[in-house]
């Protein structure tokens, strides 16, 4: 099997996001795989997504360039619920 670039920058990014996965769920042990499986799947998914996307730049890119504009309303959206969330919470 062959290895792109990509796969060899996927292969440095599971351990993170699985550690992140294993951090917003509340550090519980014994999740070592399925963190790992998580992880793969939700950079194959992105990877996926990058693929699609970068398509649609080439064939519609005015459809691509609005679904960028609704990507960052809803990191935008996120971002803020989590400010409140920070805001409202007691210290």
């Amino acid at each position: 099997m062959e290895l792109s670039m990509n796969n060899l920058n996927m292969q440095d990014e599971i351990p993170r996001v699985a550690a992140q996965l294993y951090q917003y769920s509340g550090c519980i042990e014994g999740r070592d795989l399925e963190n790992w499986v998580a992880a793969e799947r939700i950079l194959r998914s992105g990877e996926e997504f990058c693929d699609m996307f970068m398509q649609m730049l080439i064939q519609k890119p005015i459809a691509a360039s609005k679904l960028m504009e609704a990507v960052k309303l809803l990191i935008d959206l996120e971002e803020k619920q989590q400010l409140d969330k920070l805001i409202e919470s007691p210290q």
